[in-house]
């Protein structure tokens, strides 16, 4: 995914950290970083806001408790998965 404007940091690249920016973990990239590039890119920002909505479901549907780690990474697989196919360009 990539909005078309040029960014320090790539939309892809950010989309691909939106996780553990999310769960407060080390990512490839810095944190201000994440945070400034979804701040001025309207298509990240709207994936940033689904993603965190996600979170906050499945955090709601396991009743407080956290989910498994190896479904969380399963999930996070599956999801990245999907990124990708989306992203690679069609012939």
């Amino acid at each position: 995914m990539s909005c078309g404007s040029p960014h320090e940091t790539p939309c892809q690249d950010v989309l691909l950290a939106v996780y553990a920016y999310l769960d407060n973990e080390p990512a490839s990239i810095e944190r201000d970083q994440i945070r400034g590039h979804i701040e001025e890119c309207g298509p990240c920002q709207e994936e940033f806001d689904l993603e965190a909505l996600l979170k906050k479901l499945v955090a709601q549907s396991c009743c407080g408790e956290p989910a498994p780690s190896a479904i969380r990474e399963r999930i996070i697989t599956q999801i990245t998965q999907i990124q990708v196919e989306i992203s690679k360009p069609t012939p």
